[in-house]
């Protein structure tokens, strides 16, 4: 990576964080099974440690935390669509297809934080200077978090889904080479 492109991940990465902090207060409002309250409360925390660290880390390669750039502006808006989304659902009053939107959204969003985070950590290695050491401290921190987060959204999320649609919920597990009897993978 280019050391010109690593302030605009850092920017986009530290959108996703906060979009991802308003998409899970707002899959909060959503839940039905009462089990995936913790859970996601847990997520949101993590989201929040993560908005933490993206902001250390921007201040100590002397990066504006506000900086506006297009595409991190085309960041936020996805992530406002995530968020009213869930809202229109909500506000229609099936909290059932709430809680199945808020569960898209939510592997959305996380789908995408991942990647942010993979991205860094691959930088690491491509930057020269003081850069390298702030950016592997600051993967360091979140590589403790669930990396399989995504996958195992997405496995719940298609679960609910099929009993939604009245279709037996197999649990395929796409992400760790799992094959469905659809045959996708």
């Amino acid at each position: 990576m280019a050391l010109e492109q690593l302030p605009e991940l850092i920017l986009q990465s530290l959108e996703d964080e906060r979009g991802g902090i308003q998409i899970f207060e707002t899959a909060l409002k959503c839940i039905v099974h009462e089990d995936l309250r913790s859970v996601w409360k847990n997520y949101l925390d993590q989201t929040c440690k993560r908005e933490r660290i993206q902001l250390e880390l921007g201040s100590g390669l002397g990066i504006d935390p506000e900086t506006q750039t297009p595409a991190r502006a085309a960041v936020k808006q996805t992530c406002v669509s995530h968020v009213e989304a869930m809202q229109t659902v909500l506000a229609a009053g099936d909290p059932n297809y709430a809680e199945l939107v808020a569960y898209d959204c939510v592997v959305l969003t996380e789908t995408k934080t991942q990647s942010d985070w993979e991205q860094l950590a691959r930088s690491v290695d491509r930057l020269s200077g003081a850069e390298p050491s702030a950016l592997k401290a600051a993967v360091e921190k979140v590589e403790s978090q669930d990396v399989e987060r995504p996958a195992l959204l997405a496995d719940r999320c298609r679960e609910l889904w099929f009993k939604v649609c009245g279709i037996g919920a197999v649990l395929t597990a796409p992400a760790r080479g799992g094959m469905s009897d659809s045959g996708y993978r």
